[in-house]
């Protein structure tokens, strides 16, 4: 007690002291220092706003349930997306579900008709992200960012099965464009070399068979060694020399008319089993089909080949079976899979890939979800989901 009325007594005295202290200085100064001492409480209490770090720390710690569900733009396109009913099935939508799991995050599809209005979609903020079949370009990459590939793939050709009429075949292009013209060259070449031949033999003898004059009688010539090629020669050459060239001929003309024979036989055989559609080459004059906005059909306008486009690429197939396109341009998995399911035993594939091509997932530019994805993506392959829903869809079983 004796030591809180010292303490007392000390508090009282200071405060005296500084009474009059104070007493002594200006007004002006105690307004100023009254004001300093106004602004320190303002500043002191008044509230602040988060740092960023801490901000950043709440969202992170946000319960996901909470969140609207990512809006998903997709397209019926087999084997990638398929529908049945309301019921959405897939190579790509299994992915999605996958890596929606991954990223922890629920997801509602919305079904577009083509790949030009899933991109406004995406691209107009109706949609967070696209997934089908999308083919990653440069012009799409200028609009939208893109995930790393989903599937590797490009453009291939698909016609009508040749056994039930397909494009209408044109046999003289076959033949002409095959290794007949180069026997037709080799034969011309031997009937010349023949013709020099028994010409210089034959003029020798006083009974020849042929002018001893070069005009007319290497023309005489080429027209004996034209006939003996086809085993029809009227006459057979008077010297002995001459007699044996010409026998060695006749034979040589049987196993070449035999090779030429059967030469022609195979191109028409080959013709008639595959058709005349084995390339992009092929296609120059022909109507082909592909859907709308796709790449197939930028790319068949560039290279000025005839293109009728479908909305759907069920449209596409219909327009291949009745007969309105004689031929279809479009990403090689979907047409594969037709052609071994739908689509069998009445169209196949020709020719090899021509454009690879690269499909991703789209989402806006500048959107965090492309980087979330990206990584799902790896640890998907990492873990081995992504390789056994490629095997379901993809790798073909006996």
């Amino acid at each position: 007690m004796h030591v809180l009325l010292i303490k007392a007594k000390t508090w009282f005295r200071k405060l005296a002291i500084a009474r009059v202290r104070m007493a002594h200085v200006p007004k002006s100064s105690l307004l100023r220092l009254g004001l300093a001492l106004l602004i320190a409480l303002l500043l002191l209490g008044w509230p602040h706003p988060l740092p960023a770090s801490l901000a950043q720390t709440s969202t992170a710690v946000a319960d996901p349930s909470t969140e609207a569900p990512l809006r998903v733009a997709t397209r019926v396109l087999p084997p990638f997306v398929m529908q049945q009913g309301k019921d959405l099935s897939g190579f790509s939508i299994d992915l999605w579900r996958s890596l929606a799991d991954e990223m922890g995050v629920k997801s509602t599809f919305e079904v577009y008709p083509n790949v030009t209005k899933l991109l406004e979609a995406v691209g107009a903020n109706k949609a967070d992200l696209g997934i089908a079949a999308i083919s990653i370009n440069a012009e799409r990459e200028q609009k939208f960012d893109f995930s790393q590939p989903i599937f590797s793939g490009g453009l291939q050709i698909m016609v009508l099965d040749p056994r039930l009429g397909g494009a209408t075949a044109n046999p003289l292009k076959s033949i002409f464009t095959s290794t007949l013209p180069k026997l037709l060259g080799w034969a011309l070449l031997m009937v010349a070399i023949v013709t020099h031949i028994v010409w210089l033999v034959e003029r020798q003898h006083a009974e020849a068979m042929i002018s001893k004059h070069y005009f007319p009688g290497i023309f005489e010539a080429a027209w004996w060694a034209a006939l003996g090629l086809l085993g029809q020669a009227e006459q057979m050459p008077k010297g002995p020399l001459a007699r044996a060239i010409a026998l060695f001929w006749m034979v040589a003309s049987v196993g070449f008319i035999a090779y030429f024979t059967a030469v022609f036989t195979t191109v028409l055989t080959v013709q008639q089993l595959q058709g005349d559609i084995q390339g992009i080459s092929d296609l120059a004059g022909r109507t082909v089909a592909t859907t709308t906005g796709s790449t197939a059909s930028e790319f068949l306008r560039q290279n000025r080949i005839n293109v009728v486009e479908f909305q759907t690429i069920d449209s596409v197939y219909g327009a291949l079976l009745n007969r309105q396109a004689e031929a279809v341009v479009f990403d090689s998995g979907v047409l594969s899979y037709y052609a071994t399911h739908d689509g069998r035993n009445q169209v196949q594939i020709v020719g090899d890939i021509f454009k690879p091509e690269d499909y991703g997932i789209v989402v806006p530019i500048g959107s965090p979800l492309g980087k979330q994805i990206d990584v799902a993506l790896l640890k998907l392959k990492e873990n081995g989901t992504y390789q056994a829903l490629y095997d379901q869809f993809f790798t073909p079983t006996d």
